[in-house]
């Protein structure tokens, strides 16, 4: 009876410890799970707070190179000074050659995309809103240009004398206005961070239409002609902030009213004796200071 009622007792002190064992492990695997979960929802906030900072990097790496083309491309607007140390005018198949031509002008660039091609490409177009050019021509220099060339010396030699030797010199004044072409620049260094960056080439080209004037002085007197000049333009320019030089080529074509009256001096060249219009053709090219704003 003793023997069983130990055996009793055994059996119920197993029975009561394993009772008491079973509750903690539901409890071990919550608390895992809640660190787990806790785990998860930190993982997230920091891969949105990564997300977050990489955007953010991402658009002030932007912005820094928006400012930087900025920098770059802003300034539109120019004003440059030239001088022409070619210039001639062809008329009546005899060549004038200039003495010294001086001029300025001022236009603006509009460049497209805003964001540049490859970071280093722009275009668009420039227009010249105003190019003002002075020539005054050499005294007795006329050159021959072709077998069209009128011979002057033989039947005109003292009109020459009298009439072709001016008091204070012959002078070709032009006046542009809204001339416009095609304009395409790059910034070969715009990915440097020193001051390489704002160093740019540009090529441009413009019809410019010109109001042209023609002043010839004459034993005290002074007579003059006029008229619409299709003038063009193409050139190019190294530009460093807000400075540039460049080199262009301008020439182009005018009928001016006739000088001389003579319908027999005129036949057979490049005029209209019918209207009084003399052709006149132009070139020079232009040693070009700019200055950007």
């Amino acid at each position: 009876m003793k023997k069983l009622f130990i055996a009793a007792a055994f059996a119920a002190a197993f029975a009561g410890a394993t009772f008491a064992q079973e509750p903690v492990a539901p409890a071990a695997e919550a608390a895992e799970a809640a660190v787990a979960d806790s785990l998860d929802v930190l993982k997230q906030q920091i891969s949105d707070i990564n997300a977050r900072l990489t955007e953010q990097e991402e658009i002030s790496h932007q912005m820094q190179l928006e400012q930087k083309w900025q920098g770059i491309w802003k300034s539109g607007k120019y004003t440059s000074i030239f001088y022409a140390p070619s210039a001639s005018c062809t008329e009546l198949g005899y060549k004038s050659k200039s003495a010294w031509t001086f001029g300025l002008n001022k236009g603006t660039s509009y460049f497209f995309p805003s964001r540049p091609i490859a970071g280093m490409l722009k275009v668009g177009f420039d227009v010249r809103w105003f190019d003002l050019s002075v020539t005054r021509y050499k005294k007795n220099n006329y050159e021959y240009v072709g077998a069209e060339a009128y011979d002057w010396e033989d039947d005109y030699e003292d009109e020459w004398e009298d009439d072709f030797l001016p008091d204070i010199g012959r002078y070709d004044i032009h006046i542009g206005a809204f001339g416009i072409g095609p304009v395409v620049s790059v910034a070969p260094f715009s990915s440097f961070d020193n001051e390489a960056r704002f160093i740019r080439a540009t090529l441009y080209f413009h019809y410019q239409p010109t109001f042209g004037l023609h002043l010839l002085s004459e034993d005290g007197d002074m007579e003059t002609s006029t008229a619409y000049c299709n003038m063009m333009d193409f050139g190019g320019k190294i530009q460093y902030r807000r400075f540039a030089i460049g080199v262009e080529g301008k020439w182009g074509t005018g009928k001016y009213s006739n000088l001389v009256s003579s319908d027999e001096f005129y036949d057979d060249y490049e005029s209209d004796s019918s209207s009084g219009k003399l052709k006149r053709k132009f070139s020079s090219t232009r040693l070009v200071i700019s200055f950007t704003f």
